[in-house]
């Protein structure tokens, strides 16, 4: 038995990631003094299935926390390469991981649960009032699928409901909002197989902080097992709790109010594997991977790399929402979205920071969006892309940062406002003097935007005298955009 190979699984994306590892450590200092043939493996989504074929383990042991090894992802894998695994199955690791789909199967047992209600992301607008309409505090916020209380908040006044869906909405598109029950911890697990199974003592858990959350259930010294639970005379004894986990951990006959439950999750896990095996199939691997919005600043590796998208992954192993996520994250880039178009191409579409207005600082020159958000830095300007800002300087400023100059901030959102090819024709921008704004064009003709008001009326007219310079043979000097009405001096045709 201990030549059997074991492979104990840990660590991965999950929030949980670090804990883990330090589970997997424990675990395997365990087998190998007890002279197992054991080795650690550190999980990839990306690399698990030829990991494991690489491997061949004849166990694996799941010390996996939150996504992947408790939400029934890695056992169906698994499941699909006849290799068994520790802990639950496919179908209860996934059921039991998402919260919500977990209250619907208790609630329709007959298992009382507190009220709870979910939300989506998609419908943040006015969430916050609805919520307060819908429930009543103190209240619990929390992601429908994190294990180790990741993201759990007890809202205690109406005032907290807004920074604890922030806090729950990091971790995933929906939260559940439950009632706060104030009560002891108890926790009653079975060990076994649905056929064979034994409920063990049950466990009260007591902390220093008076709240079980991740602190308290990872830091030594933090929480207190109590064995055998300190249960009341009025409530439920030990053993009645523990015939009840035995039921729930699925009978050897089940009795009627069971047998359709057990019918619709059984069903649920044929499709569960099913999925599991589609997204495998070599039809699925990504070999299209389209950008779209015509990004002039990211090269399409950069912006690949940036999203954690490459050929030759299979298409359902790429998280979209995460990959538009991680583009948002970049400083260079607005806005992104990521869609998959079947059977394997996804489309990225890119909206980039664009800069509009460059700023002398103590080192070089900085280049600025509409929004004045410092997105490049460089010591020599080798290129006029941009309109040069004179009069200012910035100082202390890094990429990420925002000038903090009012007449620069007027100016760039007057910038802002130009299309790219009228962009291109401004050289300067002197706002030196506030009553009296000039800029100048690569004509050497002068536009005097006066005071920076009425900004976007002036872009426009702007855009329009620059437009008619392209395209006449006029001389034109200036153009004064401080009246109501622009105003082009009259010129003498150029003599042929």
């Amino acid at each position: 038995m201990k030549d059997r190979k074991i492979v104990v699984v840990m660590g991965g994306p999950s929030s949980e990631a670090e804990v883990s590892r330090r589970s997997a450590a424990a675990v395997l200092a365990a087998l190998k003094s007890k002279g197992y043939n054991a080795e650690g493996l550190e999980f990839s989504p990306r690399n698990f299935f030829a990991d494991m074929q690489r491997l061949r383990p004849d166990i694996v042991f799941n010390a996996m926390h939150g996504a992947y090894g408790e939400d029934g992802r890695m056992q169906a894998v698994l499941d699909l390469m006849g290799i068994p695994c520790t802990g639950s199955g496919v179908l209860a690791s996934a059921m039991s991981m998402d919260k919500a789909a977990a209250k619907n199967v208790m609630l329709g047992a007959g298992i009382s649960t507190p009220k709870a209600r979910a939300y989506r992301a998609a419908d943040r607008a006015g969430l916050r009032a609805r919520i307060l309409r819908e429930m009543s505090v103190p209240m619990v916020v929390k992601p429908t699928a994190q294990g180790s209380s990741v993201g759990v908040v007890v809202v205690k006044d109406a005032a907290e409901l807004s920074d604890a869906l922030d806090e729950a909405f990091a971790y995933g598109d929906e939260v559940l909002v439950e009632e706060f029950i104030d009560g002891p911890e108890l926790t009653a697990a079975v060990w076994g197989t649905p056929d064979t199974c034994d409920a063990l003592p049950v466990i009260e858990i007591t902390t220093t902080s008076g709240r079980y959350d991740y602190e308290s259930k990872y830091t030594v010294g933090a929480s207190r097992h109590i064995i055998p639970a300190r249960i009341s005379a009025t409530a439920m004894d030990e053993e009645q709790m523990q015939e009840l986990a035995l039921e729930d951990a699925g009978p050897r006959e089940p009795s009627r109010k069971w047998q359709w439950l057990f019918q619709m999750v059984g069903f649920l896990g044929l499709v569960g594997v099913t999925a599991a095996a589609v997204m495998y199939l070599p039809v699925f691997k990504l070999e299209d991977i389209s950008i779209a919005g015509n990004p002039t600043y990211i090269s399409a590796e950069d912006i690949c790399r940036i999203a954690g998208v490459y050929k030759g992954q299979h298409m359902f192993q790429v998280e979209t929402d995460k990959a538009a996520q991680n583009l948002r994250k970049d400083l260079r880039i607005e806005q992104a979205v990521v869609k998959r178009t079947f059977p394997n191409g996804i489309v990225i579409e890119v909206e980039e920071r664009r800069p509009v207005a460059c700023v002398a600082c103590e080192f070089g020159f900085l280049d600025l969006d509409r929004k004045g958000m410092v997105l490049n830095a460089y010591r020599v300007r080798h290129l006029q892309t941009t309109p040069l800002l004179v009069g200012v300087t910035a100082r202390d400023l890094y990429i990420g940062d925002a000038i903090g100059d009012e007449q620069a901030l007027l100016a760039v959102e007057y910038l802002a406002h130009l299309d790219d090819l009228t962009l291109s024709q401004i050289v300067e921008m002197n706002v030196s003097n506030p009553e009296h704004v000039v800029a100048r064009t690569t004509n050497a003709a002068e536009i005097r935007i006066g005071v920076l008001e009425r900004l976007e009326e002036k872009a426009k007219y702007t855009t329009s005298f620059l437009e008619d310079l392209r395209t006449t043979k006029r001389p034109i000097e200036y153009i004064d955009l401080t009246y109501t009405q622009a105003v082009i001096p009259k010129q003498d045709p150029v003599q042929k």
